[in-house]
């Protein structure tokens, strides 16, 4: 059997191409929390106000933001959005109800790709019980 240039061209091209192709870059994000702030302290009922800010320079696949018990890591607030934007305003509030002193820690995830690749900022804040 004779091989050709034109037989084992294909094959070179397909070679080429899966080699020159482009890594897809993580976008870049800023994430900011403007309350609660850390450290703050809150009453048994208080509102807690959570105003946060993410911009990234290409689109995300939206934001997860939990508020949890430092001491058993349990949830005791969860909201996501999975919309596709660079730009992201959260202004929502949790009323506090927690029954014994507690830490909490707020977490906010921008999640950069359908791939599970994210990046969080968080903020340590404490309870009052009511």
């Amino acid at each position: 059997m004779k091989i050709t240039h034109f037989s084992i061209l294909p094959f070179a091209i397909a070679l080429l191409s899966v080699g020159c192709k482009k890594k897809e870059t993580l976008p870049k994000v800023t994430i900011t929390i403007e309350s609660p702030v850390p450290n703050a302290m809150f009453s048994g009922g208080d509102t807690v106000m959570i105003h946060a800010h993410i911009t990234a320079d290409k689109d995300i696949h939206g934001w997860a933001l939990t508020i949890s018990r430092v001491a058993n890591n349990a949830t005791v607030f969860d909201i996501h959005d999975h919309t596709h934007g660079r730009d992201y305003y959260i202004d929502t509030f949790w009323v506090n109800n927690v029954t014994m002193h507690s830490d909490m820690l707020l977490k906010l995830t921008a999640e950069l790709d359908h791939d599970g690749n994210t990046e969080s900022k968080t903020v340590n804040f404490h309870c009052h019980p009511m």
